[in-house]
């Protein structure tokens, strides 16, 4: 950071201003993300890309951490405490 004072920072500009959701606690956990995992489709399938890519320009060899994952994460969610699992596989289900 430089050591220049910002002015006019906030409010935000209408342009930057971050949306809100609201995310429905009493929604079975399956169904409680998937609003936002549809608005947010597109741009959760590139950063999975992204991060498979990466993970492999870091090297080559890590390439069976993402084909473990692409294999085993279904069945471990099943071992995740309640409710992460079934919000994972909700979020899932919402990005095919």
């Amino acid at each position: 950071f430089g050591e220049q004072c910002l002015n006019d920072q906030w409010p935000p500009k209408a342009d930057r201003v971050v949306p809100t959701h609201v995310v429905n606690l009493d929604l079975p956990a399956t169904e409680r993300w998937k609003e936002i995992s549809t608005i947010y489709k597109s741009e959760i399938i590139d950063l999975v890309d992204y991060i498979k890519k990466f993970v492999v320009e870091i090297s080559p060899e890590l390439q069976f951490l993402i084909s473990l994952v692409d294999t085993k994460l279904p069945a471990m969610a099943d071992t995740l405490p309640a409710p992460y699992g079934d919000e994972m596989k909700g979020i899932s289900q919402a990005t095919v």
